[in-house]
């Protein structure tokens, strides 16, 4: 009970300390937002969105995935506690970084051109896109090195440097758009990326490892090993753009970009906020299932345990935005995206599958098995579009949101079978108990919402559902982690 108990703390310290630096680094990216909407308007955010948007499509193919498929090796390494093959696995991904970050910015300079006249119809911007070449080199390089601290497990140094980079960010950017405005949008990105990169270097140098020397062909092997893992999280990456830009395609030709802006806006707020909280889990998840990978019966209980901490901590959080899904478009967007409310608050019902298939998914990757995940993304991604564009020809964005939960839905049941199948895999009895009691509570949020015309009786069942469920989850985190002994043991400390 006391190893489960660690177990679950291990988890929630992993989910802490990231839903933390994601919470501030989304108070930063607003206020930034904010200033730079002020200093260099609508045109100049358009500008920067699409160089940035360019440039992340390069770092997405040069980088091979380095920087994702190394958190394994790195994970294995340091749970084998093998100090020379971790110095080994440093050394080489430390100069397939360096390769990879090279290629992308030589790619760049190549295709300046062409990526100017891609994204702005002109040729204007040719000479913007060579020296971002220079912010695409550090970029792959800082990404590759986070990885090394995340597959390490060194979590406050990975979170000191997200954290410390946004500022930086914040504080370099407000001066250079107040003082040359639309100019000051390619500086910008260069000194973030170089920012970023330093800060990595920085708390990487701190990691003691014995120096090794690598062979060429040792490198080699390895680094193709690597890679084919992480070509196939790029591939998969950019079946999900296609996937995106044909649902684009599809809601413009059928009722126009006022349907795109809406479609848009609903998953900013579904996926992008909520999807916060898979980021914090994801960061400390993926190396510790990479660390007992070998292992099926502690898989299975890990990938149980982040599953339930996932929807004990999801859920209310999902409730409080189905009840006052009005509310947070208001404040976060306006009145006139209020069309896709629906949307979202029936997205919102389909999480806690989201979250199961997520947790389960990370199995396949952990044990580096690049085709099966290859095979279940695109199937996911094909599932998602199909069921997109049959839910918007039926009940229109309120059946986005439906097909959002049907995906997830047969999305767990399609992972549940084959992890079942090849590792022994399956939901032990208390995640199927948290998970129904839970996903009633949604319903009744869907039903409140849906089903309540008077305002009044519909906002005070909200908040007594949206307290009951906050309350529910404190209960069983509780029992996991013994959190209340936990809060008062830290309050006692302060004092």
């Amino acid at each position: 009970m006391d190893k489960q108990k660690d177990s679950y703390r291990t988890a929630m310290k992993g989910i802490t300390i990231f839903g933390g630096v994601q919470f501030v680094l989304a108070i930063i990216n607003i206020v930034r937002a904010k200033f730079v909407a002020i200093l260099i308007g609508t045109e100049g955010m358009g500008i920067a969105a699409l160089l940035n948007s360019s440039i992340g499509l390069i770092n997405q193919i040069a980088s091979l995935g380095v920087s994702y498929s190394c958190v394994r090796d790195f994970a294995r390494a340091e749970v084998d506690r093998d100090v020379v093959r971790l110095a080994k696995i440093f050394v080489i991904i430390n100069r397939l970084l360096w390769i990879t970050g090279s290629i992308g910015a030589i790619l760049t300079i190549i295709f300046a051109k062409q990526l100017s006249l891609w994204a702005f119809e002109d040729e204007n911007y040719t000479w913007s896109f060579v020296w971002l070449s220079i912010a695409v080199l550090f970029t792959i390089v800082a990404q590759g090195m986070n990885a090394l601290l995340q597959g390490m497990r060194m979590l406050k140094s990975l979170a000191k440097s997200s954290v410390i980079g946004g500022i930086v960010g914040l504080l370099v950017n407000v001066p250079l758009y107040y003082f040359y405005g639309i100019d000051g949008i390619v500086p910008a990105i260069i000194i973030a990326a170089f920012t970023t990169f330093i800060l990595a270097f920085y708390y990487v140098r701190r990691i003691e490892t014995q120096p090794q020397s690598v062979s060429l062909k040792e490198t080699l092997v390895h680094s193709c090993r690597v890679v084919k893992l992480g070509v196939a999280l790029v591939f998969t990456g950019l079946i999900s753009t296609l996937v995106a830009y044909l649902m684009n395609i599809f809601l413009q030709s059928t009722d126009g970009k006022t349907a795109v802006g809406l479609y848009q806006s609903g998953l900013v707020l579904t996926t992008q906020y909520v999807g916060l909280i898979f980021t914090a889990m994801a960061t400390d998840y993926f190396p510790r299932l990479s660390m007992v990978q070998e292992d099926n019966a502690q898989t299975n209980l890990l990938v149980n345990q982040q599953i339930q901490m996932g929807q004990l901590i999801i859920t209310p959080i999902a409730i409080g935005l189905i009840i006052f899904a009005q509310l947070a478009v208001y404040l976060l967007l306006s009145s006139d995206f209020y069309p896709t409310i629906p949307l979202i608050q029936l997205s919102l019902a389909g999480m806690l599958f989201k979250t199961a298939s997520w947790a389960i998914t990370y199995i396949i990757l952990a044990k580096g098995n690049t085709g099966l995940y290859l095979i279940t993304e695109f199937t996911y991604n094909a599932l998602w579009l199909i069921l997109n564009i049959i839910g918007y020809k039926l009940w229109g964005l309120a059946g986005i949101g439906v097909a959002f939960l049907m995906c997830f839905f047969i999305c767990v049941i399609i992972l549940l079978i084959i992890t079942h199948t090849k590792y022994g895999f399956f939901f032990n009895k208390k995640t199927v108990q948290l998970f129904w009691i839970q996903q009633v509570l949604l319903m009744i949020g869907l039903f409140v919402v849906f089903g309540i015309e008077n305002e009044y009786i519909r906002y005070s069942a909200g908040v007594v559902l949206v307290i009951i469920s906050i309350l529910y989850s404190f209960w069983q985190l509780d029992k996991m982690l013994s959190l209340w002994n936990l809060i008062k043991i830290k309050l006692g400390r302060r004092k």
